[in-house]
């Protein structure tokens, strides 16, 4: 999708601001809410002057932090009115906080806050397809409970949501497997792990720059295509690592799924910021994609997957071959 301005965004992020308000959360002065914000708005201030802007920084950390603040808050404002939102309202407590909460960079494994945000991401998601929604509570949970569960199309579902901050297969495969654990004991009828792969990869290899004459100056792609195939090259060697753990793919699936209630679709978010060809220089694009490492097929597994994927771009009702955000 395509925001007109950084208006638009901004617009997201004040009423994001008011919502969390009226559910009694306080904003931290100088917290990652704050400063994403505040960061949003020089971005808007630099496209329009260009040259009045200090190129002798490298701000683009800064700007994912900004941009994914952008994200959430539309994925939050679109679901603001349905019947379970309620359930929400223990995670975004964690959005006044003094934790970086970006989706879009790699933080720390210390950061469980930031963890925390990606399950209340994955429910926002989900929230326009499901029904009779529960989500675990933030502060209460003992982590031996699915995240997410609800009903779509007649049948309880359950997601059980990881983040990644390796790729070493055998840490991955326990997280998977610990996930499927916590679907299996719920009361759900089957379920997905949904894995967060933001702190797995190189964000600024992603969004280069380099520096000329003291100042940066930040690289762009020539189409989408050409920056998802970036995505794609992390993923195709992220699987070869976990199917290569247990030998095949076909053993994988036997080791981990087999007897379960869990879909044998174990689900990848990817996201972060890219600079596309512009007319007049780079357009910041948030690029995002859900990947999967699956066999077989299972229509029901991929109908939901799709859905979460359309979730993912803010466009719950839109079919999405790609998925990018673009600021002019």
């Amino acid at each position: 999708m395509t925001y007109g301005t950084y208006q638009d965004l901004e617009k997201f992020v004040w009423e994001l601001e008011a919502l969390l308000k009226a559910n009694g959360i306080e904003i931290k002065n100088h917290g990652a809410f704050e400063e994403a914000a505040l960061s949003l708005a020089e971005m808007d201030y630099m496209r329009q002057n260009p040259t009045g802007y200090d190129c002798t920084v490298d701000s683009r950390e800064k700007w994912r932090r900004a941009l994914s603040l952008a994200d959430f808050a539309e994925k939050i404002c679109l679901v603001r009115n349905h019947p379970d939102f309620s359930q929400l309202v223990p995670h975004l407590g964690l959005l006044g906080g003094e934790s970086d909460i970006s989706q879009f960079s790699a933080t720390k494994p210390q950061n469980q806050d930031n963890n925390k945000v990606f399950e209340l991401y994955v429910a926002a998601m989900g929230l326009p397809i499901l029904t009779d929604i529960s989500v675990d509570n933030p502060i209460q949970s003992k982590g031996d409970n699915p995240d997410l569960m609800g009903t779509f199309k007649g049948k309880r579902w359950a997601i059980a949501c990881k983040a990644m901050h390796t790729t070493n297969p055998k840490t991955t495969c326990e997280r998977i497997e610990e996930g499927i654990a916590q679907i299996e004991l719920s009361s759900a009828e089957c379920g997905f792990v949904m894995v967060n792969m933001k702190n797995a990869i190189d964000h600024n290899a992603l969004w280069p720059a380099e520096i000329r004459n003291g100042e940066y100056h930040y690289r762009e792609f020539p189409t989408v295509a050409d920056a998802l195939r970036l995505f794609q090259s992390e993923y195709h060697n992220f699987q070869a690592g976990v199917f290569g753990h247990f030998g095949s793919e076909l053993q994988f699936h036997r080791h981990l799924f087999k007897g379960k209630k869990a879909a044998p679709y174990v689900l990848l978010v990817f996201s972060s910021v890219v600079g596309l060809k512009g007319p007049t220089g780079p357009i910041f694009t948030v690029l995002k994609t859900i990947l999967c490492l699956c066999i077989g097929k299972d229509v029901e597994a991929e109908d939901f997957a799709n859905r979460l994927n359309m979730g993912l771009h803010n466009r719950p009702d839109d079919p999405l071959v790609l998925g990018v955000d673009q600021v002019d």
